[in-house]
């Protein structure tokens, strides 16, 4: 585990506008520009098809969000990198770096919380992320969590958007380890564990898990501290879907092992992270 920091104050986001006179490629070196075209280029020799869409990248987590525009080619230059791989960018590319996502937990009837294994070709191949997730990309210049969330619960564990009950927002948080703001979501859904693991289609994700929601406390320290083989992403998500006496507990647990858990907000004037806890 890289580490999370946990957006306080942040509100539920519905359509948000990119700023798009600005672009992350403001922060970054010619050096940083010529790595990520350079891998860009390596994607496309095996990938013809792959499109270097824009996402948002956050510069001020407070009130209304303010985004500038990023692209696929310049996360993911960052975030194959992790974590055999050292860090291919300078550092204020490297602080400012943080790209649009989003990321769900659901439950199911009989008390399961679902994870799935990510597929050893993608980003952080191999580890575990939570239920369903992805980046979240920018149509016309507006960005969609919910929507995109939608659609992800769709293609990777086959959950029907009409099966999903109790939705709702749990929060946003900064990982570390690949550099994504991800809003989060947690819902359960009217199916048992064997229900869904029985339309699961190997696609998006390799496979997929049921851990008991009694052990799910249990299971974020061991895999995240101790095993490190979840994504931080999933640890935040995960973490986030806890009720608030579980969550505290939780990250005063982490904390005494020497997790590095924050709180606090992004402010664009002071061009840098403000903690609060």
């Amino acid at each position: 585990m890289k580490g999370i920091i946990f957006l306080t104050d942040i509100k539920e986001p519905r359509e948000m506008k990119i700023d798009q006179s600005r672009n992350i490629r403001e922060y970054a070196t010619q050096e940083d520009l010529k790595k990520a075209e350079e891998h860009w280029q390596k994607r496309l020799a095996t990938n013809p098809k792959f499109f270097d869409g824009e996402l948002g990248n956050l510069m001020d987590s407070r009130g209304e969000r303010d985004y500038i525009s990023s692209n696929f080619s310049i996360y993911e230059t960052f975030a194959l990198a992790y974590p055999n791989q050292p860090n291919p960018y300078s550092n204020l590319l490297t602080r400012t770096l943080r790209s649009s996502a989003v990321t769900c937990t659901i439950t199911t009837k009989d008390d399961y919380v679902i994870v799935q294994k990510i597929p050893e070709n993608l980003v952080c191949g191999n580890m575990i992320d939570p239920t369903a997730g992805g980046m979240v990309p920018a149509r016309n210049g507006v960005i969609n969590p919910l929507e995109r969330i939608k659609s992800r619960l769709g293609g990777e564990p086959r959950i029907k958007w009409e099966d999903v009950i109790d939705w709702r927002y749990t929060g946003a948080h900064l990982a570390k380890d690949i550099l994504t703001f991800t809003d989060t979501y947690a819902g359960r859904v009217n199916q048992t564990f064997g229900e869904v693991k029985e339309k699961f289609i190997k696609d998006g994700s390799d496979e997929i898990y049921g851990v008991k929601t009694k052990d799910l406390e249990g299971y974020i320290i061991e895999n995240a501290v101790h095993e490190n083989n979840l994504v931080d992403d999933c640890t935040g998500t995960l973490l986030a879907s806890l009720d608030e006496e579980s969550f505290k507990l939780a990250v005063e647990r982490m904390h005494r092992t020497g997790a590095n858990i924050l709180f606090g907000y992004f402010d664009k004037a002071l061009g840098r992270f403000v903690r609060t806890a």
